[in-house]
């Protein structure tokens, strides 16, 4: 039996202005002009994104989820063959907000990461409108990602298996939004994690198949952890990595720990957690590189004053 989305209807194509954050930067005023161009930047290319995938939904008929209120294209069903695990739906939405991106290149600066870097990225399908604003901050700061996704997602995720979360991404690619996509991509974040319909493994096959991403599997959280260090060291060549970036809870990120008592933003210290439980934020983050953590939404929007719905209003 192969999964139907539920049909939606189509809303019109108007998308509002983005996000435009103001924070006290403490520097003069040269240093504040730049960083406040930066941010917005980044800002610009996150709305720019939405907009992308908003269009592209739309030319190929699949209108939008019910839940997808402001018809950005990030909020999926609550129910479909690519979920792993259970999610919130106010905290999907809440991702969707272009001021994460500005966000997201405030951490890249904190964590010592400048122009022409390396950095480590993880993503899942489970926060899609976290992966975009990580890749925004990414292009408005001119770094270099290497970006490793898997197409598990959690609930109201990117969990249409005809627009997964690595088909979004290679339509930012070929609409030059972004100059960088994965270089890899796992079924499940690469440990056989259990999807909840028997058909999720075979269509998280064949997202990555139809968008010629490198899969990787291994049998174990260890070896899965080797093979994407491996991975990411390979793609980096004789360039270090500057820091890596964990977007949801994907176990090969974030291990098997309980990943809760990990604060969400920058992480400069090594999280406790069993050898043999520890997923690639531990092993990056023993071995001194930063490590930027973006899961528990709500809780990162609280911190960083943001709202906790999105701005920017659809048709």
């Amino acid at each position: 039996m192969r999964w139907v989305r539920p049909k939606v209807g189509v809303p019109c194509l108007a998308l509002a202005a983005a996000v435009v954050v103001s924070a006290a930067w403490g520097v003069d005023a040269w240093q504040r002009q730049t960083r406040d161009a930066v941010r917005d930047r980044a800002v610009q290319t996150m709305a720019n994104a939405i907009a992308r995938i908003r269009e592209e939904r739309i030319r190929l008929g699949m209108g939008f989820s019910p839940d997808d209120t402001e018809r950005t294209g990030l909020v999926g069903e609550e129910m479909s063959p690519l979920i792993t695990t259970l999610g919130s739906l106010s905290a999907k939405r809440a991702a969707a907000n272009p001021a994460f991106a500005a966000l997201a290149a405030d951490l890249f600066r904190r964590a010592g990461v400048r122009e022409g870097d390396v950095v480590a990225v993880g993503f899942s399908g489970s926060l899609p409108g976290l992966n975009l604003a990580v890749l925004s901050a990414a292009s408005a700061l001119r770094l270099q990602p290497l970006v490793i996704s898997s197409v598990g997602t959690s609930q109201w995720g990117a969990t249409d298996p005809a627009f997964t979360w690595l088909d979004a991404e290679r339509v930012l690619y070929e609409a030059r939004v972004f100059a960088f996509r994965s270089i890899a991509a796992s079924r499940g974040g690469g440990v056989g994690e259990n999807f909840l319909l028997e058909e999720g493994r075979q269509y998280a096959g064949e997202t990555i198949r139809r968008n010629g991403v490198r899969e990787l599997r291994a049998g174990s959280l260890p070896d899965a952890v080797r093979l994407h260090l491996a991975v990411y060291r390979e793609a980096a060549g004789e360039r270090p990595i500057r820091a890596f970036v964990n977007v949801g809870g994907a176990s090969v990120n974030v291990g098997r720990c309980d990943s809760s008592r990990i604060p969400p933003g920058l992480v400069t210290w090594h999280p406790a957690c069993e050898e043999r439980q520890q997923g690639l934020l531990h092993a990056f983050a023993r071995s001194g590189i930063p490590v930027i953590h973006l899961l528990q939404v709500q809780r990162l929007a609280r911190q960083h004053g943001l709202a906790l719905a999105p701005t920017s209003r659809g048709g």
